[in-house]
């Protein structure tokens, strides 16, 4: 592992977060001195997508994925999930 070295400014910083590490480790509140957030100033969080749907492509069909994501600043497999799910919409809409 080594010996790493720490910059002053640190050190000063470090000892503080052992010395509360080791107050909460005894027991203490760990919430003690803190300000809960609003909640209308907490993050919020999609809900985790639960199903994974392996699909095959070429190394050029991926790379048209690539470069068109790349265009719109998004990540490939995200832009093939907006797509199958707009299809999807288009043909739940049709059959109504």
């Amino acid at each position: 592992m080594g010996i790493r070295i720490v910059p002053d400014d640190q050190a000063e910083w470090r000892e503080e977060l052992r010395a509360e590490v080791d107050r909460i480790d005894a027991g203490g509140n760990a919430w003690e001195g803190t300000t809960p957030v609003p909640e209308e100033d907490r993050p919020h969080f999609k809900r985790p997508m639960e199903k994974v749907i392996p699909i095959r492509v070429s190394t050029e069909q991926w790379g048209a994925f690539r470069a068109e994501a790349e265009r719109l600043g998004i990540g490939p497999t995200t832009l093939v999930r907006m797509w199958a799910l707009e299809k999807l919409q288009e043909v739940l809409t049709g059959r109504r």
